[in-house]
């Protein structure tokens, strides 16, 4: 393998690391059984990571919903019998499931992470 090509190869993987990273996300497409599979094995400081990185995707949807929620205060009634809402509700009823799905997960890391003496107060969800 020549010095160019393998530099390139090194560059590309360094910075699809760095890029991914290694922080935990929230994931709706995981099972929640296989979470509640995982808990069972997860330190309280990767319950904890985890639990946040949830709570804090569940607050930044829960924002569209509110920014969704001023679309729909402003249009006229004419509008609201229209496609332009239609797009909007489908946009809200989309959103409000990822919410309900993002919840449902975050809870399970929330309960393990209380369960193993982890401080609830680190990882609430902000009331708004």
């Amino acid at each position: 393998m020549n010095q160019f090509f393998r530099n390139y190869v090194f560059a590309v993987l360094a910075l699809g690391i760095a890029l991914t990273g290694c922080a935990k996300k929230a994931d709706t497409g995981k099972p929640v059984d296989q979470i509640k599979t995982e808990v069972q094995t997860m330190s309280v400081n990767d319950l904890e990571a985890f639990a946040k990185a949830y709570a804090g995707e569940i607050m930044s949807k829960k924002t569209e919903l509110g920014k969704i929620g001023d679309e729909i205060k402003a249009l006229t009634v004419s509008d609201l019998m229209g496609d332009k809402a239609k797009h909007i509700k489908d946009n809200l009823s989309a959103i409000s499931g990822e919410v309900g799905a993002l919840t449902v997960r975050y809870q399970v890391y929330a309960d393990k992470f209380r369960e193993k003496g982890g401080d609830v107060s680190r990882i609430q969800l902000s009331q708004s």
